[in-house]
């Protein structure tokens, strides 16, 4: 017997000795660990929308490069200190890096032909150096439509500074830009002042995304602590499973590093769950350690028995957990397929720590005593044998009360909509999402709006006087369906150049009918073709252009009615024989995520049904066990269902994982449940006193997971992030209901299926 022990001893020391230099290493790479919030990551993969899109972008530019710079002046803007600090901040924000260009209403001008030479001179819309001029220049900025909610609010008491930067550019330098810009608009003591954009969003979400992961970690770490303390009373029992679970963490996060992937806005979650399911895992292997030391088992017996008895419901349970988040690879979302891969490794790092590191330090370490609480033992003997006595009793109310729950749910389910906003993650006091309002309220919006086109025919060009009739036929449905600010485009062009030489009277801002016109104002567009703007609305082979502009957060399902009203008037149009049209932008591709979420959601979850029902199937031999086990995992989602319709909650990104993440969490308690009374059969008995040997078994450790799992998932209801804050909330309602469900509906069911001969005591 020495001879084992010491061969145990020696193996325990290996063990320990690999996992310190493993999870060293990984612990050393995870100090690297990058944040970021990559916009990009959220579009569809292998998606001919998205790849469309990217072409489109090469060609034109990223319609995201910008930021605006809304700035408040309650007494009015035309006032002479006002635009004079305006100036003095655009002229600053041209000498910052990666800024390209600055138009603010200080700058911003139109082209008028000189009288004597005929040749195009600039002319300021603002003298904003004259007050003697600002009622003339206001009466003639207030009738220039592409002035007013771009440049010049509606009421008077703002402007719009637009920078436009390098496109594309990385994390790191966006957010140096998005300091930098902060850092001038804050020097030049404004009363007030907004700030929007791409560089600006990213710069606040990275930020955020640092100080949720630590507030995460550090509650979860702190209700996990207190957990561990009035549930095994002792030092060895708060460190080792502290231990355990923050090498799988800490060992996650190495490998995130290691495969170059930074924490973003769904990933912040995952040391949250990966540390409370790693809870769940060390709590039933300890418990059952503990409860075999108080029968009078020996050190090694009892660890041998706990090792084996719990090991293979512990690595079911990882298995049919990871199902679940793997299941999320169906999606087409790359950043939710990377939030299923890792949470799926991280499991399983778990599982592997809990089967090495704690066995080998059980191993080394004295048993402790086997101390029994009884005030404790009464308390659970008395709750369980409550319980067991309803299952007993009313097995057909306890289905007969689901069966009425699963009906209101369904009402429910049939409520929700799919829907989503450009700013919805975000909680109404976030600042940023102030300052979006701000530009929504008070501007033309900031969701891009891209129209591509195309003409097929070999004989027609855009800047031909048919198709650009046909463009403003086009451009006036857009302006009428989606309520567009002013629309850049080649007609846009050719309308600016005849206002350009017609005195910049706003009346000439229209497409000439005098052909000579006509001609004179193409002459002049090919003279200037390769200026910027020319451009950034058309292909030199005048057969591609764009039509461009932004419009208000209207929502993916309004935007979707939208676009299908504008696809049935390009149908109709006598120009869809020679012209392709096409609406797409970023916000497109996020909207048809979201307008794909209830496919996705229904086949992540088919899978996740089918593979765990056929594991349980394949271990049990028993199709009444994969039967009941999925109804009672089935109505938890039933049930957060029914609260997402009633509560108005729509179906998107962070909402629709939640339902394959707490159903291969919730299966976890079915299985040890299960386990545990197969055990109990394989024994003979029959099948109430296996349920009743089950109850008082496994009962305690199923509902103390179970609230640890709510608690740590709760933490994430703490989050800015409105995404993860539903995640959180609606994960802890369903493992709630998912351990109601296996202490009553299971046992109610498998009773009312039984044989009669096999009910007897």
């Amino acid at each position: 017997m020495k001879i084992i022990i010491k061969d145990y001893r020696r193996a325990s020391i290996i063990t320990l000795t690999l996992v310190a230099i493993v999870c060293g290493y990984l612990g050393y790479r995870a100090i690297s660990l990058k944040f970021n919030y990559d916009f990009e990551a959220f579009y569809p993969v292998n998606d001919p929308d998205a790849d469309y899109y990217m072409k489109h972008r090469a060609k034109y530019g990223n319609a995201n490069d910008f930021v605006l710079i809304g700035i408040v002046n309650s007494t009015g803007i035309f006032e002479l200190s006002f635009l004079t600090k305006v100036k003095a901040l655009t002229d600053s924000l041209k000498k910052v890096r990666h800024v390209q260009t600055v138009t603010s209403p200080t700058n911003v001008f139109s082209y008028q032909r000189a009288p004597m030479m005929g040749a195009p001179v600039k002319r300021p819309y603002l003298h904003y150096q004259k007050p003697q001029y600002y009622k003339a220049d206001s009466i003639r900025i207030y009738q220039t439509p592409e002035l007013v909610h771009h440049y010049f609010a509606k009421n008077g008491q703002s402007v719009n500074v637009y920078v436009r930067h390098t496109g594309l550019l990385p994390q790191k330098d966006c957010f140096v830009l998005a300091q930098e810009i902060k850092r001038l608009v804050a020097n030049a003591q404004f009363e007030r002042y907004h700030l929007a954009g791409r560089c600006i969003g990213q710069s606040f979400y990275v930020k955020l995304l640092r100080k949720e992961v630590i507030l995460f970690v550090g509650s979860s770490f702190l209700l996990i602590l207190v957990v561990l303390v009035l549930t095994f009373r002792s030092v060895w029992g708060v460190l080792l499973p502290l231990a355990v679970v923050a090498a799988s963490i800490v060992g996650t996060l190495g490998i995130m590093t290691e495969t170059n992937k930074a924490m973003d806005l769904i990933l912040n979650a995952m040391p949250t769950i990966l540390l409370v399911i790693g809870l769940s895992n060390v709590i039933h292997l300890l418990s059952k350690y503990l409860e075999e030391l108080r029968r009078g088992a020996t050190k090694m017996e009892a660890i041998k028995t706990a090792y084996y008895q719990i090991g293979l419901a512990t690595f079911l349970t990882t298995l049919t957990t990871g199902v679940g988040f793997m299941s999320l690879a169906s999606a087409n979302v790359m950043a939710i397929v990377e939030f299923g891969v890792y949470c799926t490794v991280g499991l399983f790092l778990s599982f592997l720590l809990t089967y090495t590191l704690l066995p080998a330090v059980l191993v080394l370490m004295k048993a402790p005593k086997s101390t029994h609480n009884q005030r404790s033992y009464r308390f659970w003997k008395r709750t369980l044998q409550g319980w067991l006595h309803w299952v007993y009793r009313y097995p057909k109310t306890i289905v007969g009360i689901t069966c009425a729950m699963a009906l209101v749910s369904i009402a429910g389910l049939i409520r929700i909509e799919e829907n989503s906003y450009m700013m919805e993650d975000l909680s109404s006091d976030s600042p940023i999402k102030r300052d979006f309002q701000f530009f929504e309220q008070e501007y033309s919006g900031t969701r891009p709006f891209e129209i591509a086109l195309e003409i097929t025919d070999s004989a027609k060009k855009m800047l031909d006087f048919e198709v650009l009739k046909t463009l403003e036929e086009i451009e006036q449905q857009a302006q009428k369906i989606f309520k567009l600010g002013h629309i850049w485009s080649p007609l846009a062009l050719v309308k600016n150049a005849h206002r350009s030489l017609s005195g910049n009277s706003q009346s000439a801002y229209s497409l000439p009918k005098d052909q000579d016109r006509f001609a004179q104002i193409i002459k002049v567009l090919y003279k200037h073709r390769k200026l910027g703007s020319v451009q950034t609305i058309m292909q030199p082979s005048q057969k591609e252009a764009r039509i461009h502009s932004r419009m208000q957060d209207v929502g993916s399902k309004r935007f979707k009615a939208m676009s299908a009203q504008m696809v049935q008037f390009m149908e109709q149009h006598p120009s869809k024989s020679w012209l392709k049209y096409k609406i797409t932008g970023s916000v497109v591709l996020m909207d048809k995520n979201n307008n794909n979420l209830f496919y996705n959601l229904w086949q992540s979850l088919l899978i996740a049904f089918v593979v765990i029902g056929s594991i349980i199937g394949f271990l049990y031999k028993s199709f009444k066990f994969v039967l009941v086990s999925l109804i009672a995992n089935i109505l938890p989602l039933l049930v957060i269902a029914g609260i997402m319709g009633y509560a108005g909650l729509s179906l998107k990104l962070s909402t629709t994982i939640v339902f394959t993440i707490a159903f291969g969490i919730a299966v976890d308690d079915t299985i040890h449940f299960l386990s545990k009374l197969r055990i109990e059969l394989n024994k003979g008995t029959s099948l109430l006193y296996a349920i009743k040997s089950t109850y008082f078994s496994a009962g305690k450790a199923i509902v103390l997971t179970s609230l640890v799992l709510c608690g740590g998932f709760l933490i994430l209801a703490m989050s800015s992030f409105l995404g993860t804050f539903y995640l959180g909330l609606l994960v802890s309602i369903t493992l709630l209901m998912a351990v109601i469900s296996d202490l009553f509906l299971l046992p109610a069911l498998l009773i009312l299926t039984a044989p009669s001969s096999n009910k007897k005591k």
